[in-house]
């Protein structure tokens, strides 16, 4: 059972490094150009590799969208 919950750990250790890296790697300002670059309506899907919903969001405003609505872990903006 120890060599089991050891197991379990490490590999949530290395899930979640892998989740930073990956987050650090993406750059947030082209990830926002990208995805309000004028179109009616945008949406993102969160996960743990993804921008943060606040990110995301704050994003959004700059250039003009606004959350119109969340479906789970799919966030859906429009342009007003």
């Amino acid at each position: 059972p120890v060599a089991l919950i050891v197991g379990f750990t490490t590999k949530a250790r290395r899930r979640r490094r892998a989740d930073e890296e990956a987050r650090e790697a993406i750059d947030p300002r082209a990830t926002m150009d990208a995805l309000f670059a004028g179109a009616p309506t945008a949406t993102y899907v969160l996960s743990p590799a993804a921008l943060p919903f606040e990110v995301v969001v704050a994003g959004a405003a700059e250039r003009g969208y606004r959350l119109a609505g969340r479906d789970g872990q799919t966030l859906v903006f429009s342009r007003p």
